[in-house]
């Protein structure tokens, strides 16, 4: 169960953001990283009992990787031993995908420093 407190702080934000959003999107930064989400999603987010789409699931992992990686969280040490995977890098294997096309989109994640890999299934 997801913690309501923090998804209904991520959606005020979000709803709050200025930079680049439309009235579909909303974007903002954080600690660098441009983060967008559609409103469908955040709907999505909102809900008790809607399901997750990968878009999603990419984003708030992403986003969650990034606030609890926060030189000043407790929890940086643990989440910077982590390397982060999103739920299309798994269909570019399955689908047969170049080595170089695969290195391009995972080369960030620096997966071969760190002791665990994470990767979100939908």
């Amino acid at each position: 169960m997801a913690d309501c407190n923090l998804l209904r702080d991520l959606q005020t934000q979000l709803h709050n953001c200025i930079n680049a959003s439309t009235d579909s999107t909303r974007v903002f930064t954080y600690r660098g990283v441009w983060m967008s989400f559609l409103l469908g999603g955040l709907h999505i987010l909102e809900s008790p009992s809607a399901r997750l789409n990968d878009v999603c699931l990419n984003g708030i992992a992403t986003l969650f990787h990034l606030i609890f990686a926060d030189p000043a969280c407790p929890t940086a040490h643990h989440v910077n031993r982590c390397a982060l995977f999103t739920t299309f890098d798994l269909l570019m294997i399955r689908y047969n995908a170049f080595d170089a096309d695969m290195w391009r989109r995972v080369k960030h994640t620096k997966f071969w420093s760190k002791d665990f890999w994470i990767h979100p299934i939908h």
